[in-house]
């Protein structure tokens, strides 16, 4: 067996860490605009226009948005709609509102699917993110699409008022328009949160399998997490997509929800629209419109959910809910009669593991306490001012970073450390595995969108368990390294991406930093989880 110093080891864990760090970062970056495209550069004019002014839903500056739209509706020369009304809001004011409805029709079908962005924006901003570049996005997908002769599929693309005074506009289609419900097949409701980022599908209606099977065959780049719908069904938020949902439509959402700080202010303008992400709208919204126009729609019923994930890019993984459920209890069964037998066999001993746990909580602890002083400290010499609505996100995201590389630090020391007492094999690993193991089953029952998250980690340090302890080769401890490494960055492209969702779209502003401090016992755990197989190799005297 080859020998490795131990110094040599412990770099290999730390790059490997940082490595899938760089690329659980590179994941959630948009993808890079083409900037020759015409398409795209009448699409940006679109978005300075419709952006010029705030045009909050009863002003007058939303008539010249409107203006805008019908002057572009009626030099493509498509067919439309327009729909007038007065709704209320939750405050009982009234608005007189604008809907404007497309069709591109398709002669031999009466059934197809509809794209829905708002035009009105709040009275704090400028909409160029939220919802300028979907307006945009569907106007210039109508543009490359309207002269097409042989749709097979209806497309329909709904241009919303009111959004911003509670879904007013969707909801007045939804509720009055109730034969649209039997043509149309999916809502495709495209939306912001920031203005930066790359795009994500984060909700869609129930049973979504076929859905979500559908749209990582049309869109060449696609970033969606199966635990963010299911998260988004229990909060309070709701979108235009809402008002179709609750009237039997199956849809899904699109939305950014990087730079936080500048959503319903000022600047949410075109200047500070990110482009890569501008891209990522025009992009997915023509290709799904392009693909969806000659799909089978009936092939988009589903009898149950799916679980999906990013794993390289631009594309998902795509897996039905009962073969997770079924191969998750068989991965727990085989886990639990291993460590049984490896008890028996006393290859395991209680009180080391027992220590290892313990060792575990401590490097947490100090890489959390750490960061708390580093916090302390800045604030004390008001290094980052005065926290604002402007700064704040950045800080959370500044300091979420500078957890996970203390957190890589910590943990590192203490597998440092606990390589210079030797035990057996389960004396490093296990102090982790058995809370692995438990979120493992309670995800499997309670929670299965984000079972992955736990259940991928436990089979790959099951299999090293098993390869540790019987195979007897030569090169027994280079494989090991080289299995840890590929383990190590697939843990870290799992965890990352989910890390930065949830701090850019789910923490509140003004406890961000005790949201953080939580969340990083999350980050510790996978980081230690990752770096005890590591401490095994660090052990290896044979």
């Amino acid at each position: 067996m080859k020998k490795y110093n131990k110094v040599f080891i412990t770099v290999v864990l730390i790059t490997v860490l940082f490595v899938g760090l760089v690329c659980g970062y590179w994941i959630m970056s948009p993808t890079k605009a083409v900037i020759k495209d015409d398409g795209y550069q009448r699409f940006l004019s679109d978005i300075e226009v419709i952006s010029k002014e705030k045009h909050p839903s009863g002003s007058p500056a939303i008539q010249n948005v409107r203006d805008y739209l019908v002057q572009q509706f009626d030099k493509i020369g498509c067919p439309y709609e327009i729909d007038s009304f007065i709704m209320k809001n939750e405050f009982s004011k009234n608005f007189n509102l604008t809907n404007f409805l497309v069709k591109l029709d398709a002669k031999d079908s009466d059934s197809g699917v509809m794209f829905v962005s708002h035009y009105d924006s709040v009275n704090s901003s400028f909409g160029a993110g939220d919802d300028g570049v979907s307006v945009a996005a569907m106007l210039e997908t109508i543009r490359q699409m309207s002269d097409t002769k042989d749709l097979k599929n209806d497309i329909y693309f709904l241009f919303t008022d009111g959004e911003e005074q509670w879904m007013l506009g969707a909801k007045y289609f939804a509720e009055t328009y109730a034969e649209y419900k039997d043509k149309i097949k999916l809502v495709i409701n495209l939306e912001a949160r920031g203005n930066e980022g790359t795009l994500l599908m984060f909700e869609t209606s129930n049973n979504n399998k076929a859905i979500v099977q559908m749209l990582n065959n049309a869109l060449s780049d696609i970033t969606a997490f199966s635990f963010s719908a299911a998260v988004y069904k229990t909060m309070p938020n709701n979108t235009d997509l809402t008002e179709f949902l609750e009237e039997g439509y199956s849809g899904i959402n699109f939305a950014v929800v990087d730079g936080g700080e500048n959503y319903h202010t000022a600047m949410d303008n075109f200047e500070n629209l990110d482009r890569d992400t501008a891209y990522m709208f025009y992009k997915t919204t023509k290709e799904l419109a392009t693909y969806l126009a000659y799909a089978d729609l009936n092939s988009f019923g589903s009898s149950e959910d799916a679980v999906y994930f990013p794993m390289l890019k631009g594309n998902i993984v795509v897996v039905s809910q009962t073969i997770t459920i079924v191969v998750s209890s068989l991965l727990l069964i085989a886990t639990l009669a291993l460590f049984i037998y490896l008890f028996i066999k006393k290859r395991i001993s209680f009180l080391k593991t027992v220590f290892s746990l313990l060792g575990t909580i401590v490097s947490i602890c100090a890489g959390i306490g750490f960061v708390w002083l580093l916090n302390k400290l800045a604030n004390s010499s008001n290094l980052f001012g005065e926290p604002t609505y402007e700064n704040v996100f950045q800080i959370r995201e500044t300091m979420n970073l500078v957890l996970m590389i203390c957190i890589i630090l910590f943990v590192s020391l203490w597998m440092w450390f606990s390589s210079r007492w030797q035990g057996t094999i389960g004396s490093r690993i296990l102090g982790t595995f058995p809370v692995l193991w438990l979120l493992t089953a309670a995800t499997t029952i309670y929670f299965p969108s984000i079972t992955y998250l736990f259940s991928i980690p436990l089979f790959l340090q099951l299999v090293f368990i098993i390869f540790y302890e019987w195979y007897k080769g030569k090169y027994k401890t280079t494989i090991g390294i080289i299995m840890l490494s590929v383990s190590a960055i697939v843990i870290m492209i799992l965890l990352v991406p989910i890390t930065l969702v949830v701090y850019q779209a789910l923490f509140v502003y003004n406890r961000f930093i005790e949201y953080a401090y939580y969340f990083a016992i999350v980050e510790a755990f996978f980081i230690s989880s990752i770096a005890s197989p590591f401490s095994i190799l660090l052990n290896d005297k044979k």
